[in-house]
């Protein structure tokens, strides 16, 4: 890929950012005017996101936003209890979205059903994947996690 094409790359991400931030802080002005659920509609979002994105808005208002990082990790950093810590610690660290969820839970503390649930969820691809994975393979890796 030449230098132009990465140029117009990163002038779409840097567009589709500034898309979803103007979005966040219309829903915002908004919903001291209509319901979650009005808003969800009129947006076509589901009411978790508009509160996730009014929370967002709310919480970074635009001198306060890491214009390096992703609206969705400014996102995830609000919705913990120290959104400035949290928004901190993505810039020093680099993280991810990922990442960030994982540093948030495990400080913040996960509650032992989301530990269940998780649990469950990799025993079930666990059992899915070995049926049909080469049985050296299983074997294998049932040896060194057992």
């Amino acid at each position: 890929m030449d230098t132009d094409n990465v140029n117009s790359l990163y002038d779409v991400i840097d567009y589709s950012e500034s898309i979803l931030w103007e979005k966040a802080d219309k829903l915002l002005s908004l919903s001291k005017g209509y319901t979650d659920s009005q808003l969800a509609v009129m947006y076509k979002m589901s009411k978790s996101a508009v509160r996730k994105a009014c929370k967002a808005s709310e919480t970074f208002p635009e001198e306060s936003r890491a214009l390096d990082l992703s609206y969705k990790i400014h996102e995830i950093c609000a919705s913990s209890n120290d959104p400035e810590l949290w928004l901190n610690e993505a810039i020093n660290n680099s993280y991810t979205e990922r990442a960030l969820r994982t540093a948030i839970k495990l400080a913040e503390g996960v509650s032992d059903e989301d530990w269940l649930r998780r649990g469950e969820s990799i025993l079930y691809q666990w059992n899915q994947w070995k049926d049909s994975a080469p049985k050296e393979l299983v074997n294998k890796i049932k040896e060194r996690i057992c």
